[in-house]
C-alpha cells in the first residue's frame, strides 16, 4: 500500500503521478512503473508499521468495485489482459454470487465491468465523491441481504464437509440455484453454510432454497441472503448485455485507456481533478 511509501520528487517528474483510482491497485501500478521505467527497486522497511482495524473485522464489499475496475484498466495499459480469460473469470464470479444470492456483490461486478467499458470518460466525467456515494449505495441496494456481527453458531450446528452428487451440482449450476426455474418450483426452505479457510459450503446446497445463512468463521459474521428471482435475472441480463458489448469494443476500449494513461498521470490533470489552482499560472497572471 501507500502507507509510508516515500520516493523522491524526481520520480514524479520522470514517470508522473499515480493513476486516479481512489483506492485499490494504484499502489501496485505505481510500483510497476518505477521498476519498469526507472529500473528502480522497491525496498521494504519491516521496522515501520501502521495499525488499522484488522481486515477480518471489516465487513465491506464496496472496495470490490474499485479492485475489479482498476485491475481491468491496469492490465489494459500494460497490455497484459486476455479477453477470454477475463470474461470467464468474472462470469464465474457472478454466477457463484448468484448461487448463494449475494446480489449486492454481483451488482458490483456488473457495474465495475460496465464502467470499464465506458472508457476514460468514467473518470473524467464523474466527481470521485459522487461516484463513491453511488458505489456505497449499490452495496445496500438489495435489502434481501443482511449481516449479523459477532455471531456464535448454535451448538447443534456441526461443521461437516459438504458433499453433492455431480447431477445435483450440474442442475444447480444450469438453473443458477432456481433462478431459471418456473415459479411453482420455488421453495420456502433455508440452508446453513459454514465457511472457513479450509471449508466452504457447497453452493448447490442452496438449490431451490428461500434463504441462505452463511457463517464466516474468519470474522464471526452471519450473512443472511434471501432468494429474489427477479433481481438475479436482471443482473444476469445486464451481464450478458455487457459481455455482448465488450465483444465488439474490447480492443477500442483498451486503446482508449492506453491513450489516456499519460494524461491521467500528469500534474495538470491532477490539479484539475482535485480542483486545485495551478500556482505557476497564478504567479504569471499576477
Amino acid at each position: 500500500g501507500f502507507w509510508f511509501f516515500a520516493f523522491p520528487r524526481k520520480v514524479v517528474e520522470e514517470i508522473g503521478l499515480p493513476l486516479p483510482y481512489f483506492i485499490k491497485v494504484d499502489d501496485m501500478e505505481f510500483c510497476i512503473r518505477i521498476t519498469r521505467r526507472l529500473g528502480g527497486k522497491i525496498v521494504a522497511f519491516p521496522s515501520i508499521g501502521v495499525w488499522h482495524e484488522p481486515f477480518y473485522n471489516k465487513v465491506i464489499i464496496w472496495d470490490s468495485y474499485y479492485y475489479i475496475r482498476n485491475n481491468l484498466i491496469t492490465h489494459s495499459v500494460y497490455d497484459t489482459i486476455n479477453y477470454i480469460n477475463t470474461i470467464f473469470r468474472f462470469t464465474k464470479d457472478l454466477i457463484f454470487s448468484l448461487l448463494i444470492f449475494e446480489y449486492n456483490y454481483a451488482a458490483l461486478i456488473v457495474r465495475a465491468f460496465e464502467d470499464y467499458l465506458k472508457g476514460p470518460s468514467v473518470i473524467k466525467s464523474n466527481t470521485p465523491e459522487v461516484l463513491h456515494k453511488e458505489i456505497l449505495a449499490l452495496t445496500k441496494s438489495y435489502k434481501t441481504q443482511s449481516i449479523q456481527s459477532n455471531y456464535s453458531p448454535p451448538k447443534e450446528v456441526v461443521q461437516t464437509k459438504d458433499r453433492a452428487s455431480f447431477g445435483k451440482k450440474l442442475i444447480s449450476l444450469l438453473t443458477i440455484n432456481g433462478h431459471l426455474l418456473p415459479n411453482f418450483l420455488d421453495s420456502e426452505g433455508e440452508v446453513f453454510m459454514w465457511q472457513t479457510s479450509e471449508h466452504s459450503g457447497v453452493r448447490s446446497r442452496a438449490f431451490r432454497k428461500k434463504k441462505v445463512l452463511i457463517y464466516r468463521e474468519d470474522n464471526n459474521c452471519l450473512f443472511q441472503n434471501e432468494f429474489d428471482k427477479s433481481v438475479g435475472i436482471q443482473l444476469l441480463v445486464r451481464w450478458v448485455k455487457a459481455v455482448a458489448t465488450s465483444s465488439f469494443k474490447w480492443g477500442a476500449t483498451m486503446a482508449e485507456w492506453k491513450a489516456a494513461y499519460a494524461e491521467f498521470t500528469s500534474t495538470k490533470f491532477w490539479q484539475q481533478y482535485l480542483g486545485l489552482k495551478d500556482k505557476t499560472n497564478s504567479k504569471v497572471e499576477a
